[in-house]
């Protein structure tokens, strides 16, 4: 079935429509194509790409018999007629009609998708550009990922992804790409490794899923199976309004004894069912201080020293729910009744 005709810049071209005798390769623009109305002797239907070559007799000018070979196809080859912003062409399969152009006088085809595919192919890509080209420059570069955005969808290779460039001025370019084969994302620049860069693996293939996020400057959130580390070279703040909850069986503030450690609050309680020591060159209780319980000391100066009874104890700020619960604030007030009689 011919349709309509229609004009180029340079010459008339008639359209037809046709049918792909084979799958378009990968990365290919040259399809196969039956198409009736343009072989004699080709009907409709399905059927595979053919070449045939044969003898033929015949008589020249002298009427003297001659025999020449010829070659015979049941299809056409032609080449994909491109598409505003589409890099590639539709992974057109067997069976699956398309249009056929044919620039009159010529023995020339080209080839385009009929919109019809859609229950044909099982899979498909399309890569799509959109220029970013130097708006400041009368320089005429070649359309390529230096200066262009594109997307690509392939279904084939199971990815998705997204790109950016700078020859327009961008300060940075960005890849984006969802790879469902691996179950791996990442989203990074171009600057140098390790760059800025957001990494996921679902851990489908490895067993152990991964969450990291690196900033070139060498900080690091890394999450890898039941493992997590926070890598920050300088400074790093936590704020929250109402509460922090950090529940550990182990909890070791710098590991190497460097630096130092001011907690700066209004109520401290430590509960600790076994033991608590601290271990110091030096330490000091700066305040009214009472001790429930055995004291022991290798040596002790003290400039007074009474002998009575001391009542009760200082009670420490406690929450029932950690995560709920409102904290109960202590009514301590300061003991300095050191009333009694004195040691000699």
């Amino acid at each position: 079935m011919s349709l309509p005709t229609r004009t180029t810049h340079t010459a008339p071209v008639s359209v037809y429509r046709g049918v792909a005798v084979e799958d378009l390769k990968p990365g290919s623009k040259i399809l196969k194509i039956s198409c009736p109305e343009l072989l004699m002797g080709v009907t409709a239907g399905s059927v595979d790409a053919g070449i045939a070559k044969g003898a033929v007799s015949l008589r020249n000018r002298d009427n003297k018999p001659i025999s020449a070979q010829i070659t015979s196809a049941n299809h056409i080859v032609a080449v994909w007629d491109g598409q505003s912003n589409q890099q590639t062409p539709p992974q057109i399969k067997r069976g699956e009609a398309v249009d056929v152009l044919k620039q009159r006088d010529t023995d020339k085809f080209t080839w385009s998708a009929a919109g019809l595919g859609r229950d044909v192919r099982r899979t498909d890509a399309h890569v799509i550009e959109v220029a970013a080209r130097n708006t400041k420059s009368t320089e005429t570069k070649e359309l390529d990922d230096t200066n262009s955005y594109g997307v690509r969808i392939d279904s084939e290779n199971k990815i998705i992804m997204l790109k950016t460039s700078k020859d327009n001025g961008e300060v940075c370019a960005f890849n984006a790409t969802f790879n469902t084969a691996t179950g791996e994302f990442y989203l990074s620049d171009d600057s140098e490794s390790p760059g800025n860069r957001i990494y996921l693996n679902v851990g489908a293939n490895g067993g152990t899923p991964i969450f990291q996020v690196n900033l070139k400057s060498g900080t690091t959130l890394n999450f890898a199976g039941d493992n997590g580390s926070i890598v920050v070279k300088d400074k790093l703040e936590i704020k929250a309004g109402k509460r922090i909850v950090i529940d550990s069986p182990l909890f070791v503030l710098n590991v190497a004894k460097a630096g130092s450690v001011i907690i700066n609050a209004a109520n401290v309680a430590i509960n600790a069912s076994g033991s608590a020591v601290l271990a110091a060159a030096a330490l000091g209780l700066n305040g009214a201080t009472k001790v429930k319980g055995a004291f022991l000391a290798a040596s002790a100066k003290i400039s007074s020293l009474s002998k009575g009874a001391v009542t009760g104890g200082y009670d420490g700020v406690a929450v029932g729910d950690p995560i709920k619960g409102q904290p109960s604030t202590p009514g301590n007030s300061p003991d300095t009744d050191t009333s009694g009689s004195q040691y000699t």
